[in-house]
């Protein structure tokens, strides 16, 4: 599945170099996940955010993210949101590494339908009072 960047548009496969590296077109470490399904209307979409509202908006996904982890500047970040998708009753599509590292558990069930996992955002408040 491909990952977009978002200072270029270059969009470079899911097991490229780049992604840790930086983009090859502009060294920028920060990528949009883009589902296959979705990269026709993604790039239309991209294609009416300018330069500007881009890096505004990288700048606060980064300090929104860097909240949750210690984030330098040139870390990669790749956003993707669902970590467990519902293709059927019974049938899911998981994103392993996405579910270990996901707080709070976000799961598709349909078209712009998620759901959370309150007992994994009740889990990490609970830790944050104990600790603090």
């Amino acid at each position: 599945m491909p990952n977009k960047c978002t200072k270029c548009g270059k969009i470079h496969p899911d097991d490229a170099p780049y992604l840790m590296d930086g983009c090859d077109k502009c060294g920028s470490k920060f990528f949009f996940y883009i589902r296959q399904e979705l990269l026709s209307k993604a790039e239309r979409d991209m294609q009416d955010i300018s330069q500007k509202e881009m890096k505004e908006i990288e700048q606060d996904i980064r300090e929104i993210v860097s909240k949750e982890e210690r984030l330098e500047d040139d870390d990669t970040v790749i956003l993707d949101v669902e970590a467990i998708r519902v293709i059927k009753p019974g049938k899911y599509m998981i994103d392993v590494t996405n579910l270990f590292t996901q707080k709070p558990i976000v799961i598709r069930v349909g078209p712009g339908k998620y759901e959370l996992d309150l007992s994994s955002l009740m889990q990490k408040f609970r830790r944050k009072k104990e600790g603090g």
